[in-house]
């Protein structure tokens, strides 16, 4: 006896896709993303302001320096730590995620319930 979708109530439909295990996925997955972008600008929010605060305090100090060209050399190096260090915060990130993911079996990554 073979059933069609049109034989199944429209409610029956609705109640599979709202709690599929597909979607459930595609949830967890989408939260995770959100929380990790959400965690990484906030870390640079709070990177620049106080390396405005550091540039603020010590900029005068630069200008009369005789390694002029070093210390500007490590500002522009500090203004561009967050977009370089991001590819690195993924990785780790990730690793830490299957390291804890060995240990706790997620459904959703193991080959059998």
């Amino acid at each position: 006896m073979s059933t069609s979708t049109q034989d199944i109530p429209d409610e029956y439909i609705e109640l599979g896709n709202t709690y599929s295990a597909d979607r459930s996925k595609i949830n967890i997955i989408k939260n995770a993303t959100t929380e990790l972008y959400f965690a990484y600008y906030i870390q640079l929010i709070i990177y620049y302001f106080l390396l405005v605060i550091f540039t603020y305090l010590f900029f005068p100090k630069l200008l009369k320096s005789t390694s002029f060209i070093l210390k500007s050399i490590f500002f522009v190096f500090l203004y561009l730590f967050p977009i370089l260090i991001q590819p690195i915060q993924y990785l780790v990130y990730h690793l830490l995620e299957q390291t804890f993911n060995s240990f706790y079996t997620n459904i959703f990554l193991s080959k059998d319930w």
